[in-house]
């Protein structure tokens, strides 16, 4: 099995040859690390803390938004965001990341894309080339699209800069290429495996059904995954979501949003009370807005 950083190539200080680093290579390296907790771990490995495998065993919920944006909910039930790959956990946001300036849940989403063919959710493998050489792609168990992990990285590193986010990535996008395979294929069976991973999508996945003329469809995916409308207190919970995003985005955003949090006495948003959310949407707008000035 592969050893592996979370967004960092392998570099074990010693020449590549594109096969699995020995044993011994990778126990020296975790040896020389300077940081407190080694970032290695072995793809697939439920005991490994780094490895998706071990968040789905752990029962950790993650809602993918687009590539390098996601919510992750604990077995708690404490949600945690993850924007262009940034997180706001008390472990990124305080502590700056225990592994190698990075927080696991951001790992975690290192590990998932959505698939820009069928858009299901693809997930870091590895696989033997017919050379005998050991090499990371992301694969799509719908579809079976494969993906480099290198290009993946370097498209990676271009939306880190500023770049564009695929289209198809995003939400909206992933149903309507679900959509697509229905209408050149005719099998519904994306569309289904689009809503059955990302449940949240099902609201977007009924609209565009309807104007796609496959409304009876809709009324299908409407009846097993409920489009009930979203309470007030959910609304203002999205929109301190939504405004966080926004805000980090803006010089100085996360010390804004630190200094808030520090204001309020809460780790994070999601710990404000009920009763409490309608003056802290209020203020963090205002912020928002002083900020954009």
């Amino acid at each position: 099995m592969m050893m592996f950083y979370p967004g960092i190539h392998w570099d074990s200080g010693i020449e590549r040859n594109g096969s699995i680093p020995p044993k011994e290579e990778v126990d020296m390296a975790v040896k020389k690390s300077d940081e407190r907790k080694s970032a290695l771990f072995v793809v697939g490995d439920e005991e490994t803390k780094l490895s998706i495998a071990h968040a789905m065993a752990k029962g950790y919920r993650i809602t993918l938004c687009g590539d390098g944006e996601a919510e992750v909910v604990n077995p708690d039930g404490r949600s945690y965001y993850v924007q262009n790959f940034e997180c706001d956990c008390p472990d990124k946001r305080i502590r700056g990341g225990s592994y190698h300036g990075s927080c696991k849940h951001e790992g975690w989403i290192g590990q998932m894309r959505p698939c820009e063919m069928c858009g299901a959710v693809m997930y870091l493998g590895e696989f033997k080339t017919a050379f005998g050489e050991c090499l990371m792609r992301f694969e799509c168990p719908a579809c079976g699209n494969a993906r480099d992990d290198e290009l993946v990285c370097e498209e990676r590193m271009i939306l880190r800069d500023g770049g564009p986010q695929d289209e198809r990535l995003m939400p909206e996008g992933r149903c309507r290429q679900a959509i697509a395979y229905l209408e050149k294929r005719d099998t519904a069976r994306y569309v289904w495996l689009v809503v059955r991973q990302s449940p949240e999508l099902a609201p977007i996945m009924v609209r565009l059904l309807a104007e796609a003329g496959q409304g009876e469809l809709g009324d299908k995916i409407a009846k097993v995954y409920p489009l009930d409308p979203p309470s007030a207190e959910h609304q203002m919970r999205e929109r301190l979501k939504n405004g966080q995003a926004e805000l980090r985005k803006l010089p100085k955003g996360l010390s804004l949003i630190t200094g808030l949090l520090d204001h309020l006495n809460i780790e994070q948003f999601e710990d404000v009370p009920s009763e409490d959310l309608p003056d802290v949407v209020g203020w963090f707008e205002d912020v928002y807005r002083s900020a954009k000035q």
